[in-house]
This record gives structure tokens, C-alpha cells and sequence, in this order.
């Protein structure tokens, strides 16, 4: 399954294009471009991990919607629980809904400052492209 990401200039925002064979793997691509915009490019290192597994059901009126709620809801994990998502896996249950399942890894700002803070994940520009054996999304986030 090939997968990637890269970034895209804006004037005032962060965009991000991410290609993959399926629409499962280009989500959690875009989770970890995320997760490169916030942190860097390195991935956090010396976390508190208890072992702990965290499962999240999304739901979104579209796919859209998906995304977006998808998204935002990593800032929220980030943002609100000091909670670093790894081993990220998105299973789609329907054009509707997903299941989130992560690695639940704890960090303070003190020992892992934030890159860039991410306000949230919007729809300016949002495109989810299907095609035969493709999937592309481009997201911006508001920084």
C-alpha cells in the first residue's frame, strides 16, 4: 500500500496533500501529517505510555465531515488530554462513520513543546478525490 504526504503553501494557513491506494490509509496519512505540523518531523520520543489503547467512534454527515471531525478530534486528544496518538488505525465502517484506535502515549509541553499550534482542521479547500486504485485529500489546517 503506498502512502505519503506533503505540504502545500498558503499564504496564511498550512495545507496538505496526501496520496494513498485506500481511503482508510489516506486518513490515517493525514492524521500523521497532522501530527508532523504540531510536533516536527521527528516523532515524539520518551512518552508515558501505560499500555493503554484508545478507541474513538467518528461520525460526519459526509466524508467530508469525516475528515474534518476525524482530524479535529486528534487536536482534541493533543490539545485537551496531552494524549500523542501513535499506531494510529482508522477502520471505515460506512460513508459515515469510522473507528479510531491509537496508542494512548502521554507528554507535558515542558519535555515536548509544540512546533506549531494548530487551531483546528477546515474545510477551506477540502478535496477527497477517489479514483481506481487512488485516493488524494487536501486539507488546510488554521494556524
Amino acid at each position: 500500500m503506498k502512502m505519503s504526504y506533503e505540504f502545500l503553501d498558503h499564504i496564511s494557513d498550512i495545507g496538505v496533500r496526501v496520496k494513498s491506494t485506500l481511503l482508510e490509509s489516506a486518513f490515517e496519512e493525514s492524521a500523521f501529517a497532522l501530527l508532523h505540523i504540531i510536533f516536527g518531523k521527528d516523532r515524539l520520543e520518551n512518552l508515558e505510555s501505560r499500555g493503554e489503547i484508545g478507541n474513538i467512534s467518528i461520525s460526519g454527515i459526509d466524508r467530508e465531515a469525516l475528515l474534518i471531525n476525524f482530524l479535529n478530534e486528534i487536536l482534541y486528544l493533543i490539545d485537551a488530554k496531552k494524549i500523542y496518538p501513535s499506531g494510529i488505525r482508522v477502520k471505515i465502517t460506512d460513508e459515515n462513520n469510522l473507528s479510531l484506535k491509537f496508542d494512548k502515549n502521554y507528554f507535558d509541553l515542558e519535555n515536548h513543546p509544540i512546533n506549531l499550534y494548530v487551531k483546528a482542521v477546515t474545510y477551506h479547500q477540502l478535496k477527497i478525490v477517489s479514483e481506481k486504485d487512488a485516493v488524494q485529500i487536501e486539507y488546510f489546517v488554521d494556524i
